[in-house]
């Protein structure tokens, strides 16, 4: 997401992988589409019977600054609720 000047965006391990990917896919597609302001605590779900996840930005220490990876735009998780 860095390449579009947004946050990276993580999920828990507990969503199956399949699942989450669609998650990520949809919300990354939202926020680009969109360009939302996103305050800790919101939801998010990608359908009414869907997982609503609660959305929080989190220091991004995965890597060093200097490291190609690293996102200065930061992390937002999505976690279940």
């Amino acid at each position: 997401m860095k390449a579009f000047c947004l946050p990276d965006v993580v999920t828990p391990s507990t969503i199956d992988p399949i699942e989450a990917a669609d998650i990520l896919n949809n919300f990354n597609f939202y926020n680009i589409i969109e360009n939302p302001t996103f305050n800790n605590g919101e939801t998010f779900s990608i359908s009414e019977d869907g997982h609503v996840l609660k959305i929080t930005a989190i220091n991004d220490d995965r890597y060093d600054q200097e490291d190609l990876y690293f996102n200065p735009f930061g992390l937002l998780e999505l976690k279940q609720i």
